[in-house]
């Protein structure tokens, strides 16, 4: 679990058990924007810079949540081992598809530099540029706390419109990059977890995007594609629930 107070996140468009890679010392790194000095050519991990090279004043960020295991039942358990017969992802494996997982918990995205390095390695033109200045302090949900190492500004886009998603880059672990709350409500997200569907009513409040459900029950969609590669147009426009409560029967004294 996470925690910042930094600048908001700045997404804008125009119009089951994990299995992990083995070495990664014969990766081409030429694609790779380095996420703690900025420059091209090599990952974090072989950055000739220190820890401390251009770190900021430390600032706060709002609190995030990211869970990758918790207590499981007997019906979790099933869920999971017909998952895994399916062939369903883990979510270790979403994170080297350069897939992102949709987190309502977390309030900013971030991500690490495995998972970040990751879409460079499948997109050469995914990264806008790398703020190596911006590097907010995240408290964990256990007390400890991690600084960014810097910012990255990723291309994306939806429906062939360019926007940028802005994710903090960390420099341990490997979790995967996680879309946040903010980044869902700038797009005005409907999301069923029922059925893994999605509407970002910002952009087209007509599509419905199909999501993926990792093994360990995380939704998950690329960030290397278009968001809307797997989508269905409807025929009517997905409201806000809002609507239908502005539109309730309000109760009046003689019906109570």
């Amino acid at each position: 679990m996470v925690g910042a107070t930094a600048a908001p996140v700045v997404l804008g468009f125009n119009g089951g058990p994990s299995r992990t890679s083995g070495s990664t010392s014969s990766r081409d790194d030429s694609k790779i924007n380095c996420l703690r000095c900025g420059k091209l050519g090599h990952r974090i991990a072989n950055c000739p810079h220190g820890a401390d090279y251009k770190k900021p004043p430390d600032a706060m960020a709002p609190f995030v949540c990211y869970a990758s295991a918790g207590v499981v039942t007997e019906d979790q358990t099933e869920q999971t081992h017909q998952a895994l017969a399916a062939e369903v992802p883990t979510t270790q494996e979403a994170i080297m598809q350069g897939k992102c997982v949709l987190d309502s918990g977390a309030t900013r995205s971030l991500g690490s530099a495995r998972a970040i390095e990751q879409v460079m390695r499948l997109s050469a033109d995914a990264v806008s540029h790398v703020d190596v200045t911006d590097c907010p302090k995240f408290g964990f949900g256990n007390s400890s706390e991690e600084t960014c190492v810097s910012t990255v500004h990723f291309k994306v886009k939806a429906q062939g419109q360019d926007g940028t998603l802005k994710v903090h880059a960390l420099s341990g672990g490997e979790g995967p990059i996680l879309f946040s709350i903010d980044a869902l409500r700038k797009l005005k997200a409907v999301i069923d977890y029922e059925a893994d569907l999605v509407v970002f009513r910002a952009l087209d409040p007509s599509r419905i995007i199909q999501l993926e459900q990792t093994s360990s029950g995380h939704q998950v969609f690329p960030l290397t594609q278009d968001f809307y590669t797997n989508s269905t147009h409807v025929r009517q426009e997905v409201p806000s629930l809002m609507s239908y409560v502005q539109n309730a029967d309000v109760p009046t004294a003689s019906s109570e």
